[in-house]
């Protein structure tokens, strides 16, 4: 597909799947680059915005595929929720310790969320020499801790994102560097 082409349709067995995402991201795409900086002042704003980026970065580098269009849309949803919430604790081995302690799958969703989050975000955190954790093992107990949601939920997103993490670590990384590029 190229910047001004048509989508092509793919099959799915139930639903447009594929197809609807693809269309919801050419016009979450044509939003993000028609709106201005004032539009980020809007919190309800945000999550386009990281949506519209994320789908922009997919569609540019040709990561056709509904599970990586649907880690986009669950990654636009957790990095606006960050903006409203402080988490209890940012070191991910506590939501594991919790999610075994409680059996409770969500402990694990979180830690993954953490995790997620501090190596897309705030990658020079998770390799700083005092640190003992690195950016890698970041990747590898997210990873972890979202297929354990999955296993425990049965929830694509959880296999997804498990599968797909360190790629959309790079696809958000790529994504807030044209938000501040404009």
């Amino acid at each position: 597909m190229g910047r001004g082409g048509e989508i092509i349709p793919f099959a799915r067995k139930s639903g447009g799947g594929l197809n609807e995402l693809l269309n919801k991201a050419i016009i979450l795409r044509k939003t993000v680059l028609n709106s201005n900086k004032d539009f980020l002042a809007d919190v309800g704003a945000v999550e386009i915005i990281f949506e519209g980026r994320i789908s922009e970065v997919l569609i540019d580098n040709r990561l056709i595929a509904e599970s990586f269009f649907l880690c986009g849309i669950y990654i636009s949803r957790m990095l606006r929720d960050f903006i409203y919430y402080c988490p209890r604790s940012w070191c991910a081995i506590d939501y594991l310790e919790e999610a075994v302690k409680t059996d409770n799958p969500f402990c694990a969703k979180n830690g993954a969320d953490i995790c997620f989050f501090l190596c897309s975000l705030f990658e020079g955190r998770t390799d700083r020499k005092r640190r003992t954790t690195s950016k890698q093992t970041y990747i590898e107990i997210g990873g972890m801790l979202y297929h354990r949601f999955f296993s425990e939920t049965d929830s694509d997103i959880g296999f997804y994102m498990s599968q797909n993490f360190e790629t959309m670590i790079d696809v958000t990384n790529e994504a807030f560097a044209r938000i501040k590029g404009g």
